[in-house]
């Protein structure tokens, strides 16, 4: 009778394990399309979503390392809010961030191939390892509405929502009638000592700012030249992210091509800050991208198509304050309309390799290095 007992107890015990762990009955496209996170998704898409949840599910390889500049520390703000949403869609599926960017990603990527202990399986800043040969091509069906000119050639990634890169003000230190339409006027005595902005390196987002505003002939060198002067060394921030708390913070009135969504996600706190109009705004692809023997796949798989569900590309608009990039998406909040002739930076072939040599023929020669 004990040995029974036990074998009982054991049976119940294995129950309750199963019930509350999705991993043990196939999910259907019927049982996705009962699910909040996914309404406004068809049924052929929910059944590909179901298909790559239950394989990563059957595989129990469920946890998603997501490397990029723009992780998330925080679950509540930014891409947590993003992420989470992800997760509550599909129970049993983890997504790790790591805010990493610039040479140390690149070199904890080259650490993982030659010890073969593989741990990121997706990244962003894709086009710098393209040509190295790290990205798996994926092309997310929940994508195909997006513009072609937003799909990087090949099907490497595809841009899930736009990043405004512009001007942002502290709103006590600046009266809305004072706040600079144009270049010129940033650049003006009255501003002297009061504007920072990112630092170049040839890595960080600055130098992609320049890179695209040079290649479409919207910057020279006399420009450059009157930039750097103006703003010197000692007033420059180590990113274009850190450019706009420093404004939150009142060290600086004005940051200029600084992260304008990172501006509005620290207004969106109570800072006293805000991203303004410009002409000169850039605006960048969010793409994220599939690394070359990531250790969880279908998980991976799963996340970058439902970045383009409905959901997620209303999350970018009212969390990450990034314009979705599927037609019909809802603006991002409190954030400048994207100016039809402003500057755009398209994921297209050799763009890293042309922004280190405008970094290195043009901008380092007038920025000086970061060190």
């Amino acid at each position: 009778m004990k040995r029974l007992l036990m074998l009982a107890a054991a049976a119940a015990l294995t129950l309750t394990s199963a019930l509350a762990t999705p991993a043990r009955a196939d999910v259907s496209a019927a049982d996705l399309a009962r699910n909040p996170g996914l309404a406004g998704v068809s049924f052929d898409d929910l059944a590909f979503l179901a298909r790559l949840y239950n394989a990563a599910l059957k595989s129990g390889k469920t946890t998603v390392n997501v490397y990029s500049a723009n992780a998330p520390v925080d679950p509540n703000n930014n891409l947590g809010v993003v992420f989470r949403a992800f997760e509550k869609s599909f129970p049993g599926i983890k997504v790790v961030g790591t805010r990493i960017g610039g040479a140390e990603l690149s070199a904890r990527l080259d650490a993982e191939i030659a010890s073969g202990h593989r741990q990121g399986d997706i990244v962003g800043s894709a086009d710098d390892y393209i040509p190295r040969g790290l990205i798996e091509p994926f092309d997310p069906p929940l994508a195909r509405n997006v513009p072609k000119e937003w799909h990087y050639p090949g099907n490497y990634y595809t841009a899930a929502a736009l990043k405004q890169f512009g001007l942002v003000y502290n709103t006590r230190l600046v009266k809305p009638n004072e706040v600079p339409r144009t270049l010129d006027e940033v650049l003006s005595p009255k501003w002297r000592g009061r504007v920072t902005i990112g630092q170049p390196t040839g890595v960080e987002p600055i130098d992609s700012v320049f890179a695209v505003l040079w290649d479409q002939k919207k910057i020279d060198r006399p420009t450059l030249q009157k930039i750097a002067d103006f703003i010197p060394r000692r007033d420059r921030a180590p990113m274009s992210s850190i450019a706009s708390s420093w404004v939150a913070q009142g060290r600086y009135a004005i940051a200029l091509w600084a992260t304008s969504s990172v501006g509005r996600q620290l207004a969106s706190r109570g800072a006293p800050i805000a991203p303004a109009p410009f002409p000169r705004t850039v605006t960048n692809p969010t793409g994220h991208a599939l690394l070359k023997g990531a250790p969880s796949p279908d998980a991976a798989k799963l996340l970058l198509d439902w970045l383009f569900s409905p959901t997620a590309q209303r999350l970018y608009g009212s969390a990450v304050y990034e314009q979705g990039a599927v037609p019909g998406s809802p603006p991002a909040i409190g954030m400048p309309k994207i100016a039809p002739d402003g500057a755009f930076q398209n994921p297209v072939p050799g763009f890293s390799e042309k922004r280190r040599k405008i970094y290195q023929d043009v901008v380092l020669p007038i920025f000086g290095s970061a060190t």
